[in-house]
């Protein structure tokens, strides 16, 4: 008996060029890759060898595990990757390993299923984002620091808050400025983007606070002015944001919102009311339209503003939810959650 093999012997040399043109490609790769299944690595690219720290022919046929440990102080994100390689999706996770020599690693790990050596695989790609990370930490330290400011007249009203941030670092800000000895102007905010981005853009909405300050101290026209200044200089990046002045001296409380468009008021010893102030995020439109409150306030009077994950957390509740403090912590802490909180009391002395 005769068979012709002519189009298995096609076959198997395609394959064969096609992992060649596979190795040959993965090597320009400046990240490591390698290929993983049923536990073992399969093939490993020329980068691996500075990630791992050991030649690539010692890392062919041995598992991960063997060179990497993950660090304890997270176990929800170990090996998402199953060994066996037969995951249908693509993933991708962060997590800080600690390699066989003692050195800490932050690692993103990207994977997707492959066919290698006519075996189910995963190839896995591995970004060294330690550094990034550090910075990172930087960053949210800076902006702790800067939330830890206390109220400008704190004769005048006492001042208490929250500020959670979803992930390690927050797009929500908040700034005081105390006008004279008997006006402080605020704004509370959230730009748009995370991680260091948004801590760029919140550093920005400082500067261009303060330079509106220096034209006027009606929120209104605060709002006009800087919705100018981030059209020019943010680009297509919204900013939402409420800003209010507090004139001790008068009894007033001032406040225009631009995408953050309420807050509360309480009173003493009454119910909260929440009161609105339309208008759109700060770079949405040119020729945006801010609405702008008057409300006198007296001893006891309390006022709360809050960004917009609180509202997305407190969506349906009562208004009285957004004035307790206690009852924010709790449900901060027993909740993921998918924006930025940041919430301020004033109560006036």
């Amino acid at each position: 008996m005769i068979h012709d093999v002519s189009e298995r012997i096609r076959a198997e040399q395609r394959i064969r060029e096609s992992e060649e043109r596979y190795r040959d490609l993965v090597e320009l790769c400046p990240e490591a890759i390698l290929v993983y299944s049923s536990g073992h690595i399969l093939f490993a690219n020329n980068q691996t060898e500075r990630l791992f720290g050991m030649d690539k022919e010692r890392l062919i046929g041995n598992s991960i595990d063997a060179f990497f440990q993950e660090e304890d102080i997270s176990r929800t994100e170990y090996i998402k990757f199953p060994a066996s390689g037969r995951t249908k999706e693509s993933f991708r996770i962060e997590q800080r390993y600690i390699r066989y020599d003692g050195r800490i690693f932050d690692l993103e790990i990207s994977g997707v299923p492959v066919v290698y050596q006519e075996e189910k695989a995963i190839q896995l790609v591995f970004r060294d984002i330690t550094e990034s990370k550090k910075e990172i930490m930087r960053a949210a330290q800076v902006q702790k620091v800067r939330h830890a400011v206390p109220f400008p007249l704190e004769n005048k009203a006492h001042f208490e808050k929250l500020y959670v941030p979803a992930k390690t670092l927050s797009g929500d800000f908040f700034i005081f400025h105390r006008v004279d000895d008997e006006q402080v102007a605020g704004i509370i905010g959230d730009v748009t983007g995370k991680g260091i981005s948004a801590a760029l853009h919140i550093s920005a909405m400082r500067v261009l606070f303060m330079e509106s300050l220096m034209v006027t101290k009606e929120p209104v026209e605060i709002l006009r002015d800087m919705n100018d200044k981030v059209l020019q200089h943010l680009g297509e990046d919204y900013i939402s944001v409420c800003c209010f002045q507090m004139d001790f001296r008068t009894g007033r409380l001032k406040a225009s919102g631009a995408g953050i468009n309420e807050f509360m008021y309480k009173p003493k010893d009454q119910h909260p009311e929440k009161l609105t102030v339309r208008g759109a995020p700060l770079g949405m439109f040119g020729n945006s339209e801010f609405e702008q409150v008057s409300i006198p306030f007296q001893h006891g009077d309390c006022f709360f503003f809050y960004s917009d994950g609180v509202e997305l957390l407190l969506n349906g509740e009562s208004p009285e939810s957004y004035c307790d403090q206690e009852y924010l912590l709790r449900r901060v802490s027993n909740k993921s959650l998918e924006d930025d909180c940041t919430w301020l009391s004033i109560t006036i002395r």
